[in-house]
């Protein structure tokens, strides 16, 4: 068998498992005669076996047609145009491809990525005419008509749904479909900040309505997101493996420890990855939501503290929470209509979940907590960039049980002041 590098186009692609893929890549001559790249696999026999079949239909491309029956050669064809590739196809061929099918320990899309790049590509591909747009008629001034229309939905979804495009523009172009990405000619707004607080009066106004519609798994997770710092997807993937008992507790003041402890000498938390960063992170929890965290954990045989309530073996779908919350916030909204206060309705309608991660860090800002803990207990990098120490090490356990019990005292603090007033 002939050495790979003595194959015309065939190339190499080091994967980030150390495995190798083969490709084979006509030259710009051949890509305007309709030829496109081919992935070949990462079987090297298969990819040489490949190649030379595609070389030799690149060489009888190249000849012509032979001569017929009675010996009369015919004429060379006329070269054929190159093959229209629409969006559907492109699409298709994308999720085939290494970008889309490799792990993310191999490089690959995490599975939230994923799910929000599945619907953005819905989205363009229902814009692409259904997908029978020609991936090749795509040009700066369409993308810019869909950025306008976008705009006036949201701009989230407009840099969301245009950040896709380009992306998959630029896969079109590394395969040979297009010579030139025109999304790099648009720019992509970037979306405003978002700057919502939850404050304890809306919190506790969602509260209450969930309380009352039966949902303590809302209660729940309002309480722990504000006190944690983390994300909705973490604090639903809580379960007994990464609930346990705080150590590294020498380093750990008294006055803090004291805010911390139990009555039966624990420092309790949540010691998890996170879904989004990768980051180590130790959460201390507050003994007032020991007790809760734990009957809920005991609920099933499954330890979840937010299990799937059809298949308790699984914790709660994003998708599912996110309902929930909403109906709550919305009856807590009706409420609040219903006793002629529309101008708190409005506010709480305005709420989302996530708006409880800013609260909180908010919360510890204003009761004295440094910053380097409330990023520890966050998962936020301050300077630079993430390291390797962020993503296999845990986090600084004595930071973040500081953060916490600030947070701890203030509320103390602040539940005494209500009782005298």
């Amino acid at each position: 068998m002939p050495k790979q590098r003595q194959i015309p186009r065939l190339f190499p692609q080091q994967l980030a498992d150390g495995s190798t893929a083969w490709h084979w890549k006509p030259s710009k001559t051949l890509r305007a005669a309709g030829f496109v790249n081919v992935a070949l696999g990462t079987d090297k026999r298969h990819a040489i076996t490949e190649a030379d079949r595609l070389n030799d239909e690149v060489t009888a491309w190249k000849r012509g047609t032979p001569a017929d029956a009675r010996g009369v050669v015919a004429s060379a064809p006329a070269r054929p145009l190159p093959r229209i590739v629409r969006v559907r196809e492109l699409i298709a061929t994308y999720k085939k491809s290494d970008g889309w099918t490799l792990t993310p320990e191999q490089g690959g899309l995490k599975e939230k990525s994923k799910t929000n790049y599945e619907t953005r590509l819905r989205q363009i591909e229902y814009w692409a005419r259904d997908g029978e747009l020609a991936v090749r008629d795509i040009d700066a001034a369409l993308i810019t008509d869909l950025r306008s229309e976008l705009r006036k939905q949201s701009a989230h979804k407009c840099a969301a749904v245009l950040g896709v495009l380009r992306l998959l523009l630029n896969f079109a172009k590394s395969i040979g479909i297009i010579s030139h990405n025109p999304a790099d000619d648009v720019t992509i707004p970037s979306p405003p900040a978002r700057s919502v607080m939850m404050p304890s009066r809306i919190r506790d106004a969602i509260v209450e309505a969930a309380t009352e519609l039966g949902m303590f798994d809302v209660t729940l997770s309002i309480e722990l997101a504000f006190w944690i710092l983390q994300r909705q997807r973490d604090v639903l993937d809580f379960g007994r493996m990464a609930w346990r008992e705080m150590g590294s507790l020498d380093e750990v003041e008294q006055r803090h420890l004291a805010e911390v402890v139990d009555a039966r000498g624990r420092v309790m938390g949540f010691r998890l990855v996170q879904n989004k960063t990768g980051t180590w992170v130790d959460a201390p929890v507050p003994p007032i939501l020991h007790a809760t965290v734990e009957a809920a954990m005991r609920a099933t045989n499954h330890g979840y503290v937010f299990p799937h309530p059809d298949r308790p073996e699984e914790p709660m779908p994003s998708w599912m929470f996110q309902r929930r919350f909403r109906a709550a916030r919305d009856a807590a909204a009706t409420v609040a209509i219903i006793r002629g206060d529309l101008e708190f309705a409005q506010l709480i309608s305005l709420v989302q979940y996530r708006d409880l991660r800013r609260t909180g860090m908010s919360f510890y800002k204003n009761a004295g907590a440094r910053l380097a803990w409330i990023t520890e207990l966050s998962g936020h990098a301050v300077i630079g960039k993430k390291t390797i120490l962020d993503t296999y090490m845990p986090g600084d356990t004595a930071a973040a049980i500081a953060c916490v019990a600030t947070g701890v005292a203030h509320w103390r603090r602040q539940q005494k002041r209500e009782k005298q007033a």
